[in-house]
This record gives C-alpha cells, sequence and structure tokens, in this order.
C-alpha cells in the first residue's frame, strides 16, 4: 500500500512523499538523507463535555435552538 509520509532531511528540510510500506528513509530534493516524522493528528473537540469552553458554548446554543435553523431562531 502507498501513503503519504512527512520526512526531515538533515538539513531540516520537510515534505512529503507517497511511499510504500515498510519504508523509512528517504532521500531529499537537496541530496541529505531523510527520515520519516510523525503527521500531525486530525483532532475534534466535542463540546458536550464541558472541557473546552468555546466549544461547549456553541454546543449549548445549537441544542437550546432543539434542531432549529439559524433563521428561525
Amino acid at each position: 500500500m502507498i501513503k503519504v509520509r512527512d520526512f526531515k532531511c538533515t538539513n531540516n528540510h520537510y515534505y512529503e512523499e507517497f511511499v510504500a510500506d515498510g519504508i523509512t528513509t528517504s532521500r531529499c530534493g537537496c541530496g541529505a538523507n531523510a527520515v520519516i516524522v510523525p503527521s500531525a493528528t486530525k483532532t475534534y473537540l466535542d463540546g458536550s463535555s464541558g472541557d473546552f469552553p468555546g466549544a461547549h458554548m456553541r454546543w449549548v446554543k445549537d441544542h437550546e435552538r432543539g434542531g432549529r435553523s439559524t433563521e428561525e431562531a
């Protein structure tokens, strides 16, 4: 399977490349060796928990409307 991976070379260049499973090194455009670096993960703030005040207030407002559209509210 081919995946997009993030790489960083020894000259501190970051780039993405399509590579097959099991590939952990690459060659940067500058000619230096590069290794896979962790990619950022997708996060979702759950507004119902109250742990994130901005998301929680939006969750409360959405649920106070009870499913009504913003034009009706």
